[in-house]
């Protein structure tokens, strides 16, 4: 029976015995193969068969934004990695990643945050149990991490220090995108605060007390659409912001602008890296207007 990483106990791939490695105990390879002879091997046959032979979902052409520099094997070897309990080697493959000149935000968009939406289609598709689904959304959770605390913030010296509050729909959890949001909003030098597991008083006590420019939820059901226009109501009416912006994003909302503005909302972008853009034009252009009435 395979193995989880797709060969028999003592079968290996049929591309390392062409190269001359012996299968033996204590075994040498007749040659010694090179590292971009061991990364082609790896990328184009070890990992395309730990894929195929483990079920998991082709990544398709709208999970990975067109960075010129990112593949959709990126993605398949990041989800086989977190599901395979191999955090080292995870790092070490976006280590990769980065030093092949792709960007922190790009890593996070373009390779973390598809991996695990493959993830959770496993869930849904019964292709994984709950356990190897937790384990592996919470391994790419810490890679995240990992990759905010090696990048330095965006934030410009002297620049108005700006606050986002960043919450799911009240019932349902926080989801990977929200953490990915939230690394990138740091990253651009904002100050973040992040609710879990949100009732509807949490979000109005946490926005009457603290001063925000912006708060974002997130939604990743459709059946909570129709709760939003109440909700962004009670956080306008309550913020100690005065000319406080709302964005609506995930799932449910697609990047539809038609929508978030029928919903009542401000603003929503079609991912995380250009939320953080159209969140800093939302303040920009509320700070000029500000300037204006008090000239006024």
């Amino acid at each position: 029976m395979a193995s989880f990483f797709g060969f028999a106990r003592g079968q290996f791939p049929n591309a390392l015995l062409a190269r001359g490695h012996s299968t033996a105990r204590g075994g040498r390879s007749s040659r010694a193969m090179s590292q971009s002879e061991l990364t082609s091997l790896i990328n184009g046959e070890v990992i395309p068969r730990m894929v195929a032979l483990n079920g998991l979902p082709a990544v398709t052409e709208h999970m990975v934004l067109h960075d010129p520099v990112v593949e959709p094997e990126d993605v398949d070897a990041v989800v086989v990695l977190a599901l395979g309990m191999e955090a080292d080697l995870l790092m070490a493959r976006l280590d990769g990643l980065l030093a092949r000149g792709v960007g922190v935000d790009a890593v996070l968009v373009d390779v973390l945050a598809p991996a695990a939406r493959a993830i959770g289609l496993m869930w849904e598709t019964d292709q994984s149990d709950f356990f190897e689904v937790t384990m592996g959304v919470w391994r790419l959770q810490e890679a995240a991490y990992e990759l905010s605390t090696r990048s330095p913030s965006g934030r410009i010296a002297n620049a108005p220090l700006r606050r986002i509050l960043i919450s799911g729909m009240p019932g349902e959890e926080h989801g990977f995108g929200a953490i990915v949001l939230a690394q990138l909003f740091e990253h651009r030098g904002w100050e973040v605060d992040r609710l879990d597991d949100t009732e509807n008083s949490d979000l109005t006590n946490c926005v009457a007390k603290h001063w925000y420019d912006v708060v974002g939820l997130t939604v990743g059901c459709r059946g909570h659409i129709g709760a939003l226009p109440s909700i962004i109501r009670a956080l306008r009416s309550v913020s100690r912001n005065p000319r406080l912006k709302v964005m609506v994003g995930g799932q449910a909302i697609g990047g539809d602008a038609g929508l978030a503005t029928e919903l009542g909302a401000d603003g929503t972008a079609i991912d995380a890296r250009a939320a953080v853009d159209v969140a800093a034009s939302l303040v920009d252009v509320a700070d000029v207007a500000a300037a204006i009435i008090d000239l006024s």
